[in-house]
């Protein structure tokens, strides 16, 4: 069973199985977003937010790498079998955990509308650098090729 109807309790897991979950969702799959930080821009990733207590990792949890960057306080994890992202924790609000929709086992298509847009790339913990200068990278949404991410790239 993918989904109990009446609690929107979905199982999800990486690519080769090796990690599985389960997330209780009370209002169903709603608030999906996409961030421009430059770890998000690099999975490009759809993910939903689900509170840390409504989400067990089911499988696999010595198998999942967590990756922390620039300010230590998101953390981000993978299977380190398949490499898949399959959820992270934000930074800022540690009690959620973020869904990679990818992962989620489900019979339904899943069908967004709009995706909320989140401003990782100036978060408020970021620290501005003193030169004021900074590398823009180009964000990756739907429709945007990888050729396109890697020329503004190298013109930068």
């Amino acid at each position: 069973m993918d989904k109990s109807p009446a609690s929107n309790q979905y199982l999800g897991q990486c690519h080769c199985g090796m990690v599985k979950f389960e997330a209780v969702f009370p209002d169903g799959l709603s608030s999906p977003r996409s961030c421009n930080c430059s770890m998000c821009v690099r999975r490009s990733t759809v993910v939903v937010p689900v509170e840390a207590k409504h989400f067990k990792i089911l499988k696999g949890e010595g198998a999942l790498k967590k990756y922390r960057f620039h300010t230590k306080v998101a953390e981000h994890y993978f299977c380190s079998n398949c490499g898949i992202h399959t959820h992270h924790r934000g930074r800022s609000n540690t009690d959620t955990y973020f869904v990679n929709t990818g992962c989620i086992s489900t019979n339904e298509t899943i069908s967004w509308g709009a995706v909320t847009k989140v401003d990782g790339k100036n978060h408020p913990l970021d620290k501005k650098s003193e030169t004021g200068c900074g590398l823009v990278i180009g964000v990756l949404f739907v429709g945007v090729t990888i050729a396109s991410v890697i020329s503004a790239f190298n013109q930068v």
